[in-house]
């Protein structure tokens, strides 16, 4: 899909460079949540899709290096 080609260039850029990148995209995809996480016209992170964006990203830091629990 075009949504996500810049996204595809971008994790293989890092894929052939070996470098760690998040890709959030599989996590507001798969949502169920029946939240709207993206304007209507355009494909930038509405309020709900940062909150979902920085409670994903909390996650993963948390998992990898246990940060405390500063989200709310």
């Amino acid at each position: 899909s075009i949504r996500n080609k810049p996204e595809n260039i971008l994790l293989s850029y890092c894929q052939e460079l070996t470098i760690t990148c998040l890709d959030l995209w599989p996590y507001f995809t798969n949502s169920s949540e029946g939240r709207e996480y993206y304007f209507e016209h355009d494909a930038h992170w509405s309020r709900d899709g940062n909150q979902k964006g920085a409670e994903i990203i909390h996650e993963l830091l948390n998992y990898y290096f246990f940060l405390p629990n500063v989200i709310q």
